[in-house]
C-alpha cells in the first residue's frame, strides 16, 4: 500500500532583491491564489528512508513522486514551492503533468545550490496528474514540502517577467548592456520563451555548464589589474624571453589576424614571434599582413620554410623558453604572464602547461579542459596536455627538438622525450585556461595529435626498452599500455562478509568463473556470522584449497578486518574486495596485477559499475562533499566522460576499497588501514598514505566489475550510523586538513560540490 507525506516550507530567496523589489514581491503575493496542500506519494524508484525528515533514496534514474492534492488540477499557471536538499548531486529535476490521453508534458524544474525551489509552471487543461522527479540518477535526497498555488495570469506574467529581468541582467556573460537591455525588452512580449530561455540558464550553472558564466566570473580581467600587473613585471630584475613558433600554412585572413593579435596583446611584452610558411604558397593578402606586422614590431620574424628542416627554427630561437602555436589558435591577454611568473617563481621548471578551451570562428568560447598536475599515465594514455606547452629551450635541444619520423605527433613525441629527460618536479601546470584551440562549431580535437598511428609510434619508441606493448585505447584518439607480466606473484584476495551468502556466493563463483590469472588465494574474515546456512557453505567453499575462511568476532571494523586478514595472507600481491563485488571482465585481475608490480605504482583501482550498467567508481576525486567522491558517478559505461577521462588509465590520489590492489610491502610500509575509522574513508586514508608515500595511484577502465553496493552490510540510514560517519569525517578532516581542499590529479576550477566534472559557479 502506498504511504503519503505531507511537508511544510519555509520559503527562501533565490537571490537578494532590492528593498523596492521586495515591495513589488509582497503586493505579488497580496494578488487572489488557491493554495492546493499536497501529499507527496512515492509512486516509481523511490525508497523511503526516514518519513520524519523526508529523507528518501532514488533507486534509479526516473524516480517519481504523485503529487496528491484534496481536489482536481485545473488548467493554468501555477506557482510551485520546494526545497530539495541534501542531493546526490544530479539536479535534472522535472514537473510531469499526465492527460486524460496518456500523454506527458516535461516542465524542467531548476533549484538553487541550497535547494530551494521557487518556479511558475504551466499546467494543461485536461491534466489528470502531475508527478515531481527530484534527480535524474541513484542516491540520496531530503526532499521537504511542496506547496502549489493556483494563480492569476497576472501574477504569472509578472513573476516571470521579474524573472526574466533578474536573470538576463545578473547573467548577462559575455552580452553587452545593450544586448541584455534588448533581450529584456524582447521577452516582455514573448515572456514565456525568455521565461524558459532563463530555467535553462539556472540549470546549466547549477549543473556547472553554463561556462560563459563561468568566464565572466572568473576570467575577466579589470583596467586595474592591468595596472598592477605591468608594475610587477616592471619590478622583475631578469624578465625571461619567451619563443613563440607559429607555423601558417592556410590562407585565412580574419583567423591570421586574430592570432596575431592575441599574441600582440599579451601583458608581457618580453616575447619573439617566429612565424614559419612556405611564402610561395601564402596568398597576396596573407603575405601583406605578416610584412606589415614585421614592419610593425620588431618582436616578429618571418622564415620561409621551403628549404629549413624541421628544427631550423628551434635553432634561430632567441628565449629561454619555446613553445609552438597552432596555426589560427588564440592566446589569453595574460598568458606569457602566467608563464613568466612561474620561472621567476620556479626557474628550474622545464615543462609549462596551462588549462585550455575551444573557440569558434565568431570567438565564441567553449568546452573548456581543466586538466590535472602532471598525470603520467593519463598523458601515456591521451595528450592531455594539448598546445599552450613551453619547454626549456636549452633541455629542448639537447634531446632532439622536433624528430622528422614522428610528424603527425611530433609535439607529443618530443614531450615523452622531454618527461623521461627531467624531473617529474620541473613540470609545473597552470590551472588557468590560457589557450583557446581553434574549431569548428561542434569540432573538437583534443591534444595535437593529428595522426592517431604516428602518436602510437611515439609510445612505442618511448617504451621500446621496457618490453611493454601499445595498442588501442577505447577511444579513437586514445592508448594503451599493456605492461608485463611475466611472472605471476601469488594475489591474495580479501573479503569480509557477514552472513548473506547469496552475495558471498556471488563474488565467489564470479572470480572462479571469470578470472584468468591463475595464481591467487581467497581469504575470507568471517565477521559474527550466525546463520546455519553460512557456515555451511564456508565449509563448502574451503575444499577449494584456494580458498580459506577465518573467523574474526569482534564488532564491524573495516580496517580492523582487512589487517587482521594480512597475518593469513601469502600473497606478493593483495586485493581488498568487498562481498558484494561481480567479476564481469575474464582479465580483471591481470589487469590490476600489471599495474600494481610497476615499482612507482601504489594503489590501482577497478571500474565499478552498478547492476544496470551505470558507473558507480571510476577514481576518487579528493575534496568533494569535504572529504572525497567518486569522479563520474552514474554516468553510463560507455560514456567517455570528462575530456575523455572516465575510459583512460590515470593517476588518481585515491580509489575505492571496494576493489583495491596493492603490492603487500606498500601495505606494510604505510601501516595497513587506519582501525579509526571502522567504516568510511579508511580506503580514502591509506591511499593519501601511499601517495604521501611518493608512490602514485592508478584508476584503469579495463578492470571492470559490478558492485552490489551495500547490499550486506545496509546504508548508513540510521541515527547511529550518521553518528559514527560524522565522526570518522571529522576525523579525516583533522588528519588530513589543507591536503583534502586540493587534488593534484583534478583541478581547482571544477566543482567540490558534486562528482560531474563540472565547473566552480
Amino acid at each position: 500500500m502506498k504511504q503519503s507525506y505531507s511537508f511544510y516550507l519555509v520559503k527562501s530567496r533565490l537571490f537578494p532583491l532590492s528593498p523596492f523589489m521586495k515591495q513589488i514581491e509582497y503586493l505579488i503575493e497580496l494578488l487572489p491564489r488557491i493554495r492546493y496542500k499536497v501529499k507527496i506519494d512515492p509512486v516509481q524508484e523511490i525508497a523511503v528512508l526516514n518519513e520524519n525528515k523526508g529523507q528518501f533514496k532514488s533507486l534509479g534514474h526516473s524516480p517519481r513522486f504523485e503529487l496528491v492534492t484534496e481536489s482536481e488540477y485545473k488548467g493554468g499557471w501555477y506557482y510551485l514551492e520546494a526545497a530539495l536538499t541534501n542531493n546526490n548531486g544530479n539536479r535534472e529535476a522535472n514537473i510531469y503533468a499526465l492527460d486524460d490521453t496518456g500523454h506527458e508534458q516535461i516542465m524542467p524544474i531548476p533549484s538553487n545550490l541550497r535547494g530551494s525551489i521557487r518556479e511558475v509552471i504551466w499546467v494543461p487543461h485536461g491534466t489528470v496528474a502531475l508527478f515531481w522527479s527530484p534527480t535524474a540518477s541513484f542516491g540520496y535526497f531530503s526532499q521537504s514540502q511542496m506547496l502549489l498555488h493556483k494563480i492569476t495570469w497576472i501574477e504569472s506574467y509578472l513573476r516571470r517577467l521579474f524573472r526574466i529581468i533578474f536573470d538576463y541582467w545578473r547573467f548577462k556573460e559575455q552580452h553587452t548592456i545593450r544586448n541584455t537591455l534588448k533581450t529584456i525588452w524582447q521577452s516582455c512580449f514573448h515572456v514565456q520563451k525568455g521565461y524558459l530561455q532563463t530555467v535553462n540558464i539556472r540549470i546549466n550553472r547549477l549543473l556547472g555548464n553554463d561556462y560563459e558564466t563561468f568566464i565572466k566570473k572568473y576570467d575577466k580581467i579589470s583596467k586595474k589589474q592591468i595596472r598592477s600587473l605591468k608594475k610587477t613585471i616592471n619590478l622583475w630584475m631578469e624578465p625571461p624571453l619567451l619563443s613563440i613558433i607559429l607555423p601558417i600554412i592556410d590562407n585565412n585572413l580574419p583567423l591570421l589576424k586574430h592570432t596575431l593579435q592575441t599574441v600582440q596583446h599579451q601583458l608581457y611584452p618580453h616575447w619573439e614571434l617566429i612565424i614559419t610558411a612556405d611564402l610561395t604558397a601564402l596568398d597576396t593578402n596573407s603575405l601583406h599582413l605578416l610584412q606589415q606586422k614585421i614592419k610593425q614590431d620588431y618582436r616578429i620574424r618571418l622564415q620561409d620554410t621551403t628549404s629549413q628542416t624541421l628544427n631550423s627554427t628551434l635553432a634561430d630561437c632567441k628565449g629561454s623558453y619555446v613553445t609552438y602555436m597552432g596555426e589560427y589558435d588564440a592566446l589569453h591577454s595574460k598568458a606569457f604572464y602566467r608563464v613568466a611568473q612561474i620561472l621567476i617563481n620556479q626557474p628550474n621548471a622545464k615543462i609549462i602547461y596551462s588549462d585550455s578551451d575551444f573557440m569558434d570562428e565568431t570567438g565564441i568560447r567553449r568546452d573548456p579542459c581543466f586538466k590535472p598536475d602532471w598525470n603520467p599515465d593519463l598523458f601515456y594514455s591521451s595528450d592531455y596536455i594539448g598546445n599552450m606547452c613551453f619547454y626549456h629551450t636549452g633541455t629542448f635541444r639537447e634531446i632532439g627538438g622536433l624528430r622528422s619520423d614522428f610528424i603527425g605527433a611530433e609535439h607529443y613525441d618530443a614531450t615523452l622525450r622531454m618527461t623521461a629527460y627531467i624531473d617529474k618536479e620541473d613540470i609545473v601546470h597552470i590551472p588557468k585556461v590560457l589557450y583557446h584551440q581553434y574549431s569548428l562549431k561542434g569540432e573538437i580535437k583534443m591534444g595535437r595529435i593529428q595522426d592517431h598511428d604516428v602518436g602510437r609510434h611515439a609510445l612505442e619508441d618511448f617504451f621500446a626498452q621496457t618490453g611493454n606493448s601499445v595498442v588501442d585505447g577505447l577511444g579513437d584518439t586514445h592508448y594503451r599500455i599493456r605492461y608485463q607480466l611475466s611472472v605471476l606473484p601469488l594475489v591474495s584476495i580479501i573479503i569480509p562478509t557477514r552472513d548473506r551468502i547469496d552475495i558471498l556466493k556471488m563474488c565467489i563463483d564470479s572470480i572462479v568463473e571469470h578470472t584468468v590469472y591463475s595464481n591467487w588465494e581467497i581469504i575470507i574474515i568471517d565477521n559474527n556470522s550466525i546463520e546455519v546456512q553460512t557456515h555451511e557453505y564456508f565449509t563448502k567453499v574451503s575444499k577449494d584449497n584456494r580458498i580459506r575462511v577465518y573467523p574474526y568476532n569482534k564488532p564491524f571494523n573495516y580496517a580492523e578486518l582487512n589487517n587482521f586478514a594480512l597475518t593469513h595472507a601469502r600473497g606478493e600481491i593483495l586485493t581488498l574486495l568487498n562481498n558484494d563485488i561481480e567479476v564481469i571482465s575474464d582479465g580483471w585481475l591481470s589487469e590490476l596485477v600489471r599495474h600494481a608490480l610497476r615499482p612507482e605504482i601504489g594503489v590501482v583501482g577497478a571500474k565499478l559499475l552498478y547492476p544496470d550498467g551505470i558507473v558507480q567508481h571510476a577514481g576518487v576525486i579528493i575534496g568533494i562533499g569535504g572529504v572525497a567522491g567518486h569522479g563520474h558517478k552514474y554516468i553510463g559505461d560507455d560514456d567517455p566522460g570528462y575530456c575523455h577521462r572516465a575510459v583512460l588509465v590515470q593517476n588518481v590520489s585515491a580509489v575505492t576499497g571496494a576493489c583495491l590492489c596493492v603490492r603487500r610491502e606498500i601495505y606494510e610500509k604505510v601501516g595497513g588501514l587506519d582501525e579509526n575509522l571502522a567504516v568510511a574513508f579508511n580506503d580514502i586514508d591509506f591511499c593519501l598514505k601511499v601517495r604521501d608515500a611518493g608512490y602514485r595511484n592508478l584508476y584503469t577502465p579495463y578492470a571492470k566489475l559490478i558492485h552490489h553496493e551495500s547490499i550486506s552490510r545496509g546504508h548508513d540510514d540510521t541515527s547511529k550510523k550518521h553518528a559514527l560517519f560524522m565522526k570518522e569525517f571529522g576525523y579525516m578532516k583533522n588528519k588530513w586538513g589543507d591536503k583534502l581542499k586540493n587534488d593534484p590529479a583534478y583541478n581547482p576550477n571544477l566543482t567540490h560540490q558534486f562528482e560531474n566534472f563540472g565547473w566552480k559557479s
